[in-house]
């Protein structure tokens, strides 16, 4: 996250979508969104099918991409 803060410089309120990982409702990662005023927004309760189509593209470019290297 930090990385990407210093390479974009926003300059307007972000909102970040995950799903509930641990990565992402730590106390660490949460302090730092709202140090730099992003808006954290997070997929329901064992709502697996809201990150459906992201999943897909992640899996896809890891398959299709990363992996035939």
């Amino acid at each position: 996250m930090q990385m990407a803060l210093n390479l974009r410089q926003p300059t307007k309120a972000l909102i970040f979508h995950s799903d509930r990982g641990s990565q992402y409702t730590s106390h660490r990662f949460q302090q730092q969104l709202k140090n730099n005023n992003i808006i954290a927004s997070m997929s329901g309760r064992g709502a697996c099918w809201d990150n459906a189509v992201v999943e897909r593209f992640f899996g896809s470019l890891k398959k299709e991409w990363l992996l035939n290297i």
